[in-house]
């Protein structure tokens, strides 16, 4: 079996910490969720958080059933970050800038897994 790197960031704007750690290939995302120390999700519930595989987001009802299987031709890395969400108003302007900071933050993410 082959490891693969974790990480977690804390706030949805990167502020606040990064958690960083290397998963064994079988484990759960469920698992790998659960594995991060309760005090990192002070600032965001771990209900409120979205797992990601390579930059693809794993649906929550399927955390305890997918595995990332390492296959030596792609790295595999998995981001646990905090969903934006609220505000918006009747303008939506803060749609907008919370979807932008979601895209900032999972490229930074993927970024981040590369180097």
């Amino acid at each position: 079996m082959s490891d693969f790197a974790v990480s977690a960031i804390k706030h949805p704007f990167g502020v606040g910490g990064r958690w960083d750690a290397v998963a064994c290939e079988g484990a759960s995302i469920q698992q790998i969720v659960d594995s991060v120390p309760d005090e990192f999700f002070s600032f965001t519930p771990r209900e409120n958080m979205v797992a990601l595989v390579n930059s693809q987001p794993v649906p929550r009802s399927m955390w305890p059933h997918v595995k990332p299987r390492v296959n030596g031709k792609l790295p595999v890395h998995v981001s646990i970050v905090p969903m934006v969400q609220g505000g918006g108003g009747d303008e939506g302007g803060k749609s907008i800038v919370a979807a932008v900071a979601s895209i900032a933050i999972l490229a930074l993410t993927a970024f981040a897994a590369v180097s």
